[in-house]
């Protein structure tokens, strides 16, 4: 075998794995856009949480001003009602907190992996330009000889 027929055969070897190493880094990208994907909808969900608790928190004074105004006033029905709404918000809030803690759980480890994932597709990129520079060398090789 001749020394170009050898640097014919390391040309399409390294074709292939430019090939194989571009099909990798389009399959890890869709990975990495569906994690993407993933954790934005987590972050929109946890924006509306904490919209909710905001508005809870709210609610939650202006029933303490209620329950002081119709304590103050004497109308001990209309505070007990007020006070039950309270305690309903109260518990409210502590499960949107725990929602909050669930969605954060979720999120982590995807946003993780997304991580990772970017890294690999960096890696590969630059293999993938390590080997078609191989091969451009190799052309130039082909041509010289």
């Amino acid at each position: 075998m001749s020394t170009s027929d050898n640097l014919r055969t390391k040309l399409r070897q390294a074709d292939k794995a430019a090939k194989v190493a571009e099909i990798y880094e389009e399959y890890v990208f869709s990975l990495v856009k569906a994690k993407r994907d993933a954790t934005h909808e987590l972050d929109e969900q946890m924006l509306e949480l904490e919209a909710r608790m905001s508005a809870n928190a709210r609610k939650q004074e202006e029933e303490e001003a209620l329950v002081k105004r119709y304590t103050d006033s004497g109308n001990w029905m209309a505070a007990g009602a007020s006070r039950q709404e309270l305690v309903r918000l109260f518990t409210e809030y502590w499960m949107l907190r725990a929602d909050e803690t669930d969605l954060f759980l979720i999120k982590s480890p995807i946003d993780g992996e997304r991580k990772l994932l970017e890294q690999q597709r960096s890696e590969m990129v630059d293999v993938y330009w390590a080997i078609l520079d191989y091969a451009t060398r190799l052309e130039q090789g082909l041509l010289t000889s």
